[in-house]
Formats: structure tokens, C-alpha cells, sequence
């Protein structure tokens, strides 16, 4: 399911001087960005009695975004008696507040996902997630750039870019409740994942020869502060080949979102090379 992301009133309400326009432009071109039910009949009522207050020579930037947004059905609202935003602060004009909060309601009535667009200048500090008091809706997420990926959009990125890769870690202790999480979130299958136990006083033995027979593409995670210094030297210079991508996390606990991050780094490639393998060097 495609998700929605619920733009800011502001940045189409607040659109006044040529980069407040662009960036209403950008978000514009996100074909998933909608306005909620109050702010798409308050923007219609402007609109309709050509009360934009633009400049002139800006008057096409505006038509053109707030066309775009008025051609596109706004989120059914539902009643409720929310009646702010918490936490952190919001430094929008009190209109957009109120139809923020309206809005922003509106969306605990849908299902699939959904996200505020916003701008960091509109708030005290940056948000990763907003909440109306009371709520519904509890949580939800904030992208403030267009175009980002959804969770589902994210999770199949992530899985497209370990498809079939090897995963080889060394140091530390066998930890399943770490396999188990890079199966479930990464999706790797446990049999691809290889573990080599190692700690300070006891060496991981015959590195050279397991790293050597690993195939292209996979990746070694080197649990640097478990290892030794001779251990975490040897992991580099046999991972230097081509086709290895090395990372050295520092405890086994990061491995996940060493990894995560990992593949957010290839996205672009990966989305560029995804009819083909999903081995291509990270």
C-alpha cells in the first residue's frame, strides 16, 4: 500500500517569497504529498477569491503548487477532540496550527501508512514524530524532505540489498537474539550468517582462509571491541579484496544498525542496479 504523507499547512499557507514557493514546489512533486480535509477547503477559499498575497512575478510559482495540491482528493478529516500538538513546539501562524491539529486528526481514521511533511524552521526543535493531545493519533512520523522512503519502501530496500549476500562477523560471542534480529529486519536468512567467536585472549583462528572463500559481495563485521588489535588488523587486510565491504561496529549490539546504515549508504545504487543482481560491491 502506497503510504500518504500529510503536507504542513504552512508550507502552503505560509508560501510568500520565492524559497518558501520552491520548497512548496519540491513537495509538490511528491505525488503521495496531500493536504488534509481543513487546510484543502481553507487553501480552495483563498484560492477561489484570488487572495494568494504573492508578489507578481511569483504568482506562477504559486498557482503551479497550490494547483497541484487542490487537483489531488485531501484526507477525509474525523471528528475528535484534539486540541494541540504536543511536544516539541510548533512555530507555525496560529491558523496552520489549528488546521494541523484538525488535520493531523484526520489521519487516525485511515489505514497504511502515513507521514507529516513539514520543515524544520517550523518548529522549536526538530521533529521525528508528532502527537495531538489528546490523542488520536499518537505517533506519527515526520519526514521533512520529499521524497523519502516509507517504512515498507525501506524495509523492501534493505532486504533487496542483502538478498543473497554472505554475512561474516568476528569477535565477540555467538549471540542469537542478534542473528534472529538480522534475519527479521534485514532479511538474511541465519543461513547466511556466519560467525567467527573471538575475544581478546582467545584468537579466531583460519580468518585467512574464510575470508578468502567468501563470494563477492558479501560483508565482514569485525566486533572491534572484542578483538584484539592483531585480530582487527588481520580482518582488514584479508577484507581488502575486491567484492568484501568491511564494517567494525564496536559491540555486537550495533551490528544491526551498522548494517542498516549500510544499506541506506547503496540505496541509490541499488535502486539503479535493481533488475539486476543484488551482489554488486557496496
Amino acid at each position: 500500500m502506497t503510504a500518504t504523507v500529510l503536507l504542513d499547512p504552512a508550507i502552503a499557507l505560509e508560501a510568500k517569497d520565492e524559497q518558501s514557493l520552491s520548497r512548496l514546489l519540491t513537495w509538490t512533486a511528491d505525488h503521495r504529498v496531500k493536504l488534509g480535509s481543513r487546510a484543502w477547503n481553507h487553501l480552495v477559499e483563498i484560492y477561489s477569491t484570488g487572495s494568494l498575497d504573492v508578489p507578481r512575478v511569483l504568482a506562477k510559482m504559486a498557482h503551479e503548487g497550490i494547483g497541484t495540491l487542490l487537483s489531488r482528493s485531501p484526507i477525509k478529516h474525523a471528528v475528535h477532540g484534539s486540541t494541540a500538538l504536543a511536544a516539541p513546539e510548533y512555530r507555525g501562524a496560529p491558523l496552520t496550527h489549528r488546521l494541523l491539529v484538525d488535520d493531523l486528526v484526520g489521519t487516525s481514521a485511515r489505514d497504511g501508512e502515513f507521514f507529516l511533511g513539514t520543515h524544520e524552521s517550523l518548529w522549536g526543535e526538530t521533529p521525528t514524530t508528532v502527537a495531538c493531545v489528546p490523542p488520536p493519533p499518537a505517533d506519527v512520523a515526520v519526514h521533512l524532505e520529499p521524497n523519502l522512503p516509507s517504512l515498507e519502501e525501506r524495509r523492501t530496500a534493505t532486504a533487496r540489498h542483502f538478498k543473497d549476500r554472505r554475512i561474516l562477523i568476528v569477535g565477540g560471542q555467538i549471540e542469537l537474539r542478534v542473528v534472529e534480529a538480522m534475519t527479521e529486519q534485514l532479511g538474511i536468512p541465519a543461513g547466511h550468517i556466519h560467525w567467527i567467536a573471538s575475544e581478546k585472549n582467545k584468537r579466531a583462528r583460519n580468518l585467512k582462509a574464510t575470508i578468502n572463500g567468501l563470494p563477492k559481495g558479501s560483508i565482514v563485521v569485525c566486533v572491534v571491541g572484542k578483538v584484539g588489535h592483531d585480530v582487527s588488523g588481520d580482518v582488514e587486510k584479508h577484507s581488502s579484496r575486491d567484492g568484501i565491504t568491511l564494517r567494525e561496529p564496536r559491540f555486537a549490539s550495533h551490528i544491526v544498525d551498522d548494517l542498516i546504515a549500510l544499506s541506506d549508504e547503496a540505496a541509490p545504487a541499488d535502486s539503479r542496479g535493481a533488475e539486476g543482481t543484488s551482489t554488486t560491491d557496496s
